[in-house]
């Protein structure tokens, strides 16, 4: 498992933002931002792999949904 998501863009995304879905623990939260602006680190490894959909706080106030990319170094 692995605690590296790639989404389409981190635009938004704050360290400490919370995030779940399919194969997120409880609690999760992101802990970094990569410089490329397509991956960031969870609190958490992921227990699932593949292209699930997750939500993730943005903005810090409101959560949208949509398709995060669980990075393929998750297996």
């Amino acid at each position: 498992a692995s605690n590296t998501v790639s989404v389409p863009s981190t635009l938004g995304i704050f360290i400490g933002a919370t995030v779940s879905g399919t194969g997120i623990p409880n609690g999760a939260t992101v802990t970094s931002i990569d410089n490329n602006g397509t991956q960031f680190g969870l609190s958490s490894s992921a227990t699932a792999s593949g292209t699930p959909t997750l939500t993730i706080q943005r903005g810090r106030t409101t959560s949208v949904t949509g398709p995060a990319y669980v990075s393929a170094a998750i297996a």
